[in-house]
C-alpha cells in the first residue's frame, strides 16, 4: 500500500477507521450523507485471509465475528458484497460450490 493509504478519506473524516491488516482489500471511501468511512471488498478480505492459512469456513466464520461483528461505532468501515450474474453473493472463494450465507437484515454489522 502506497504512503496515502486513505489519505483522502482522512481529509474528509479524520476519525474514519480502517481495518488492520486488510490494506489490499482497501477500495476507496463510501459516503452516506455528509459522512465517509473506509469500504473494503468482501471477496478480497475472504481471500487474504485464506492465503493466510485459513479454510474457506474458517474465513467466512473469522469475517462475520472478527471483522463485520467488531462494529465500532459510525466510523466503522462498510464491507462491499459483491453478488453474482445469478443474484447470489459472491465471496470469491475457488470452489465450486461457495457455502450458503443468509443475510437477514440486522443480523450482521453495527446495531
Amino acid at each position: 500500500m502506497s504512503e496515502d493509504f486513505g489519505q483522502e478519506l482522512r481529509e474528509h473524516n479524520p476519525e474514519a477507521l480502517f481495518a488492520d491488516g486488510l490494506e489490499d482489500a482497501y477500495i476507496g471511501m463510501g459516503q452516506q450523507f455528509n459522512h465517509h468511512i473506509a469500504v473494503y471488498d468482501v471477496n478480497k478480505v475472504i481471500q487474504k485471509f485464506m492465503r493466510d492459512g485459513m479454510t474457506d469456513e474458517e474465513a467466512l466464520e473469522h469475517f462475520h465475528f472478527n471483522v463485520v461483528g467488531a462494529g465500532m461505532g459510525v466510523n466503522t468501515p462498510l464491507f462491499l458484497y459483491r453478488v453474482d450474474d445469478s443474484g447470489e453473493l459472491n465471496y470469491g472463494i475457488p470452489t465450486e460450490k461457495p457455502p450458503k450465507i443468509v443475510i437477514r437484515p440486522g443480523s450482521v454489522g453495527l446495531n
